[in-house]
């Protein structure tokens, strides 16, 4: 994440041609460290960023922002899940104890 009032979100990039100029930079730059950038949720007025980019692991992302000196407040791994992922392999069905099902066995969760 980038945020400007942490400082991790650089002024020069408070416009979208200025934003999208450093993400094609980082983008170039993060290949050197098998680190894909995929897409950026951005919002130039408020100053903040959201980079979603694939790489072996975050010491991976980190050097590629570091060779940029492009700072971050923090990387977060995740993983991508749909809402219909979800719905095919896990079904909550409420209960005091959060009983959770799947399409397997059923399994109680606290």
């Amino acid at each position: 994440m980038h945020d400007l009032e942490s400082g991790t979100f650089n002024e020069e990039h408070m416009s979208e041609e200025g934003f999208v100029r450093a993400f094609a930079v980082f983008d170039e730059t993060a290949e050197q460290e098998g680190v894909t950038a995929l897409r950026a949720h951005v919002n130039v007025h408020e100053g903040k960023a959201y980079c979603y980019t694939k790489g072996a692991d975050p010491e991976a992302v980190r050097r590629a922002h570091e060779k940029i000196d492009f700072p971050f407040e923090s990387i977060t791994e995740v993983k991508t899940v749909t809402g219909g992922e979800l719905a095919r392999t896990v079904r909550v069905t409420g209960g005091t104890t959060g009983s959770v099902a799947n399409d397997n066995e059923a399994q109680t969760a606290a």
